[in-house]
């Protein structure tokens, strides 16, 4: 294959689950960039790809943010490999996987940074960047520098599943769950109680459901694979809701029923 050449650009191409890509997506249009935005239902679609591989080979960077499916999430990062130029660093949500793991499935593994983060994302907001064994210290540098200028404070952790906001929010919304699943309280009052005996800024359900069930559950699918603790168990109701398509706030029912209703009013 020819060798890529750098050159200046401001495109960045953002790909996978919704609503986190959406959240860094608005992120990245406030800071000025221009944002190729592919949704994880985009990605099934041989036309997509291509269209995405295209926007690729002028971007500055790309995100991956693809958690649940290991299989949609390795055919993506091969094919921002193959397209990205050779200076642009690749950031991929290490999760449900890791930065390193990713990296094997790429060329260029010295351009592969993992980072976390949950939905909602906001200026001010918290990012890790996990850096995998083979990622060059330039890249991790140059994603520090292109994070904090979207507003984001990072913090720099081992590149493990889950890393650590997410792991413990995804494991607080699985310990409720197993709660709710064995008739110990109603969602309304195990999320009152979290946030009023632990000053949280969300119940765990209400949290779950702003993250994505999913997203959820193949974070703890991550972590359970990886270490085989049964801490991280899913609990049972979590993966009968994801297989009913009741993800979340993104489609209007998970824990809680939206659309016309707010959470507050469950």
């Amino acid at each position: 294959m020819p060798a890529k050449l750098p050159s200046a650009r401001n495109k960045i191409v953002i790909a996978g689950e919704s609503p986190l890509v959406e959240d860094l997506a608005a992120l990245c249009v406030d800071a000025g960039y221009e944002v190729s935005m592919y949704l994880i239902e985009d990605l099934i679609d041989s036309g997509a790809l291509r269209r995405l591989s295209d926007d690729a080979k002028k971007a500055q960077l790309a995100i991956d943010v693809v958690v649940e499916s290991l299989d949609t999430k390795r055919d993506l990062i091969r094919t921002l490999d193959q397209a990205l130029p050779a200076d642009a660093p690749l950031i991929t949500a290490a999760l449900s996987v890791t930065a390193t793991q990713v990296g094997a499935w790429a060329s260029q593994a010295d351009w592969v940074v993992g980072f976390g983060a949950l939905s909602p994302l906001k200026h001010g907001n918290l990012i890790e960047l996990a850096p995998g064994l083979q990622t060059d210290p330039s890249t991790l540098g140059k994603v520090q520098k292109f994070f904090t200028g979207l507003g984001l404070e990072t913090a720099v952790v081992e590149d493990s599943v889950g890393l650590v906001l997410p792991r413990i929010v995804c494991c607080l919304v699985n310990e409720a769950a197993y709660a709710l699943m064995e008739n110990v309280a109603q969602p309304h009052d195990i999320d009152t109680a979290m946030k009023l005996g632990t000053n949280y800024p969300l119940g765990p359900l209400e949290w779950g459901d702003l993250i994505g069930l999913d997203v959820v559950l193949a974070v703890l699918r991550g972590l359970y694979d990886e270490y085989g603790d049964d801490r991280y168990r899913p609990a049972p109701l979590l993966k009968q809701m994801v297989r009913a398509g009741r993800l979340g706030k993104k489609n209007d029912r998970g824990f809680y029923e939206y659309g016309e209703k707010s959470i507050r009013d469950q």
